[in-house]
């Protein structure tokens, strides 16, 4: 009984208005841009991506060390490839996973063989 008049009251209760005396400020992010930190403008503690981040061999290291096919979109965006090597890359890279998930499913069938 205690939660209906809860509901009844939610719904009989009007929103309260927002009266706001300064204009809302919001900052719009799109593909490939950087957002702007601070309201005056400045660039100031903007996130900066360092352009070691984005050479040919610290992207396969990232790719085929830590990520896999999750790092395909890093892949993607890499200025320093070619899109035929993108392409190239995408595809070794999911062999490659798809190799290490396999083998993986292999270990744990052999153990379980193995075991009992």
């Amino acid at each position: 009984m205690g939660s209906e008049k809860c509901r009844l009251f939610c719904l009989l209760t009007p929103l309260p208005t927002c009266t706001v005396s300064e204009p809302i400020r919001s900052v719009v992010i799109t593909p490939g841009n950087t957002p702007v930190s601070s309201q005056d403008g400045s660039s100031e503690g903007a996130a900066n991506v360092p352009t070691e981040t984005y050479s040919r061999a610290m992207v396969l290291v990232i790719l085929f060390l830590v990520t896999g096919v999750l790092g395909i979109g890093l892949l993607r965006r890499c200025p320093s490839m070619s899109h035929l090597e993108r392409w190239f890359w995408t595809l070794v890279v999911t062999a490659y996973t798809a190799a290490l998930i396999g083998l993986a499913i292999l270990i744990v069938r052999a153990s379980l063989t193995w075991g009992g």
